[in-house]
Parts: structure tokens; sequence; C-alpha cells
């Protein structure tokens, strides 16, 4: 079995840089290369949570703000719907492009998982209120 040795790369050849370095700065280099690898691992993975707890509720929203009879409720119902959804689009837009740049960028702009499962959660509400809403108003026209 192989020991990862400072200065070592895993496949067991020496890492020679052009500058020299002391064994102990070569062993910080070490440190904080792993430590900014990890925190790339940390927002690879809450940008994949984001992007599962966004996406369901975005289909939903813009399933629902596509139906025909939104035209005819009321503003004090859809306008939250309406907003849910461009925040969770920029949410959603955040998360793919810190997938997609494999940790490069952050998730600026979108909030903790457990406000973020709070405003979804908000969303389902309202979605169904407007879809409470929108069969009183088909009862009504039929």
């Amino acid at each position: 079995m192989k020991q990862h040795v400072a200065g070592h790369v895993k496949s067991g050849k020496i890492w020679k840089d052009s500058k020299d370095e002391t064994p102990v700065e070569l062993k910080a280099r070490l440190v904080v290369e792993r430590a900014a690898a990890k925190e790339k691992r940390t927002e690879i993975k809450a940008a994949n949570l984001v992007l599962a707890r966004v996406g369901p509720a975005l289909v939903a929203l813009d399933a629902m703000l596509a139906r025909p009879g939104m035209a005819m409720v009321a503003s004090i119902i859809k306008d939250p719907l309406v907003a849910a959804a461009e925040a969770f689009r920029d949410f959603e837009e955040t998360a793919r492009n810190v997938v997609s740049s494999d940790g490069e960028s952050m998730l600026d702009g979108v909030p903790d998982l457990k406000e973020l499962c709070s405003q979804v959660a908000q969303c389902r509400k309202q979605l169904a209120l407007a879809t409470q809403m929108l069969s009183t108003l088909a009862r009504v026209r039929s």
C-alpha cells in the first residue's frame, strides 16, 4: 500500500516545482490545496442539493403559470408565484454555474438549504391556493 508523502503525487512520482520549497513549505502548500479541493467539493454538493430542491418546484410553478386560466386569477395569488419562479430560476442558474465550473464559482445570492426549503414549502402552499382558485373559476364558468 502506497502512502501519500509530501512532495509525492499519488502516482509515486516526485512533484517538482520550478521554485525550491522547503519541506515545511511543501507540506503547507499541500494542506492548503487539499483544503481548497474540499471546499470545492462542498460547494458542488451544496449546488446539487439546491438543484434537487429547486428543480421540481420550478417545474410545478412553470406548469401552473402556463395554464390558460391563470389570466383570470387575482394578482394577489399570481404575483407571488411569478416572483418565486424568477427567484428559483436565479438559484438554479447559479447552482448550474457552480456545478459546470467544477466548484470554481460560488453560490452567491442563494440562501442556505434550510431557508431554501422553507421557500419551496411556501411556494407549494401558494400553488395549492392557485389550484383551488382555478378549480373555483372553472366551476363558475361551467
